[in-house]
């Protein structure tokens, strides 16, 4: 599951894909379905999207890869598992933020999502203060939701907790999503 997100760190999309497939069909095989398999999945068919290829992409595979990023977010927000729920909901906002997915009511399902995402971050933080992923989740949520200086102030505490250089350049590349609302 890690080796998928490091794949993505280092630009690696294609085999990050693959490697996430190969999470989600061994979780089902041993049947051990979670939120992690598809989370690291969706992460890695948006990171992606994102990415402009060095030539021009087949038509319609950015819609594509929007699509499978949203089944497989969608199956992650299928599992409550605690420790992950802030980062799905945040997932799933980011993915609804992007207009080429063609989401009906995509601006409410964006809000919602950062908003839950927010919630489960600080239930999280209260439970955890030093929980550095949740500090970044309150962070990204915040911004996604307008509130840009309260996001600021999030984020220097996550980095107050944990500034490794990994971790920073995965908040850096969510914060320039988040920040960016596509349009039609």
């Amino acid at each position: 599951g890690n080796l998928a997100e490091s794949l993505i760190e280092q630009g690696n999309y294609e085999q990050a894909i693959q490697y996430a497939q190969e999470y989600v069909k061994i979780s089902m095989e041993i049947n051990k379905p979670a939120s992690y398999p598809y989370y690291r999945l969706a992460l890695a068919y948006l990171a992606q999207y994102l990415t402009p290829p060095p030539q021009p992409s087949p038509e319609g595979r950015g819609r594509e890869l929007l699509a499978l990023a949203w089944q497989s977010i969608e199956a992650a927000s299928a599992y409550d598992e605690p420790k992950n729920n802030h980062n799905v909901s945040l997932l799933r906002g980011l993915i609804a933020q992007q207009a080429a997915l063609g989401l009906t009511g995509r601006a409410e399902v964006v809000r919602a999502s950062f908003e839950l995402a927010l919630s489960q971050a600080e239930s999280l933080i209260a439970q955890t203060p030093g929980l550095y992923e949740a500090w970044d989740t309150k962070a990204l949520a915040l911004v996604g939701l307008g509130q840009v200086e309260a996001g600021r102030a999030a984020y220097q505490q996550a980095r107050a907790l944990n500034a490794d250089a990994g971790v920073v350049a995965r908040v850096a590349r969510l914060w320039g999503v988040v920040g960016k609302t596509t349009t039609d």
